[in-house]
This record gives structure tokens, C-alpha cells and sequence, in this order.
């Protein structure tokens, strides 16, 4: 705790992952050890598989924080499982409001499962695209599976490419030089900010001034979801 509290993490978020739940009393001394911490802004929980597991933790740090000291501490919930990703639905719409993301751990996915591990991860898909598409109706984040290989980096770059695609709204890293490749792949582009920008000032202008419901962008009609989607762009520039 002295160590954590005297350092400086700029506007880094100080997360901590505690023991998994399933082994008894390593968790609880997880969280009695890491709640005093001021620094400390998230828990992250492994091997998640119901409601349960995040109302357990929540309450733990709700014993921590009283009208004294009000703590704003969030919790990222691992799906590692067939179980976890099967109760997707009821873990995210946990009733805890500190829950505040998703995280695909795949290789414990992958020993559950019995998956064959394949460079382009075509096994994994589903399970990435279930964590994300449950994520996204919740609103909370969705954080891609980590990168093993971390010798290799545009194996790296290119699995950033496809979870970025996929709808990840950030990545896992293993080791320090994998950060950069990582920040940058879920930032968005120079060039897509620039016509985020543009999409948003025509529509608003279209709609407020002209009355209408749609506008062009560089040749490209813009309605309401078109708009949505640049906001979400912009806010996510601002955020990098």
C-alpha cells in the first residue's frame, strides 16, 4: 500500500486483480488488503460466472466506504468460462452500479472449452462477439483477451486490427511493448476524428437550420445512426 500510494501513475486508472472468488478466502484477503489503498480505482475479478460474483465484491467495498469516505471504485468482471459466457446477460445487468466492463480472459476460455488455439483465433469469435454485443447493450466496456505471443508484434497489431473491428473498445496487455501498438490501434484514426467532426457540425446544422433529417458528408449520406456514430468516435478521441 505505502508503495502504491507514493507513486504516480499519471492518468492511468490503478486497477488490481484479486483471486478468483472459487478460492475461498485468498479473495477476501485480496480485498481487505487492496480496499484502504486511496490510489486504487478498480477491481478487476477473474473467472467470473454469475451476478454473484460482482454483488459479492460491491458489497465488500461498499463495507469500506461510508458518507466519510465516498470511493468511486470500479469492477471489471473476467469471462473465462463456457459458464461465464453463458450468463452473460445476467452478470451484466447485475444490479451493482460499479460494475463498469467486460474482459475476455481467452486462454481459460480456451482450457475450459478444449479449443484448438489458432493464429487468426476463428475458434474464439463467438465468445468475443457475444462479450461485446452484451457489453455494448449494458454500456459497459468490452476489453479484448491478451496478446501471448508478446515477442510478436504485428501478430499484435493485427489481432488489435480485428477486435477493434469486431467492436473491443480496448485490449489486454501482457508486457510493456505491447502498450503503444495497443493505444493506438483503439484510438481513434486523425482521419476518421476529422470526419466525425465534419458528420456531426452538417448534421446538427441540417437539423437545427434546414430542417432536414439527413445531410452528405464527403459523398456519404448522413442519418441519425451515421451521427451516433461520430459522436461515439469523438468522445472516444476526446477520452485518448
Amino acid at each position: 500500500q505505502e508503495g502504491t500510494s507514493a507513486s504516480s501513475f499519471g492518468q492511468s486508472e490503478v486497477c488490481a486483480r484479486i483471486n478468483g472468488l472459487n478460492d475461498g478466502d485468498l479473495a477476501i484477503q485480496d480485498l481487505q488488503s487492496l480496499l484502504p489503498c486511496p490510489m486504487l480505482q478498480t477491481i478487476v475479478i477473474p473467472k467470473v460466472e454469475s451476478e454473484n460474483d460482482i454483488k459479492f465484491v460491491s458489497e465488500m467495498i461498499d463495507s469500506f466506504c461510508d458518507d466519510d469516505n465516498p470511493r468511486d471504485i470500479r469492477i471489471l468482471a473476467a469471462i473465462e468460462s463456457a459458464m461465464g459466457l453463458l450468463n452473460l446477460r445476467e452478470i451484466a445487468s447485475c444490479s451493482s452500479d460499479r460494475l463498469d466492463g467486460l474482459i475476455f480472459a481467452s486462454e481459460d476460455y480456451c482450457a475450459d472449452l478444449e479449443c484448438i488455439r489458432t493464429t487468426d483465433a476463428t475458434e474464439l469469435l463467438f465468445a468475443r462477439s457475444q462479450i461485446v454485443t452484451v457489453a455494448k447493450a449494458y454500456d459497459l466496456q468490452a476489453i479484448d483477451m491478451v496478446h501471448i505471443n508478446f515477442r510478436d508484434l504485428d501478430e499484435l497489431a493485427v489481432e488489435c486490427r480485428q477486435g477493434r473491428e469486431i467492436g473491443f473498445t480496448g485490449k489486454q496487455a501482457i508486457h510493456p511493448n505491447q502498450i503503444e501498438i495497443i493505444q493506438s490501434s483503439f484510438s481513434p484514426a486523425e482521419k476518421d476524428v476529422a470526419f466525425a467532426s465534419q458528420v456531426v457540425a452538417s448534421y446538427e446544422k441540417a437539423i437545427s437550420v434546414d430542417g432536414k433529417g439527413v445531410c452528405v458528408v464527403e459523398g456519404i449520406v448522413v442519418d441519425m445512426p451515421v451521427y451516433k456514430w461520430a459522436r461515439k468516435i469523438l468522445k472516444r478521441a476526446e477520452a485518448a
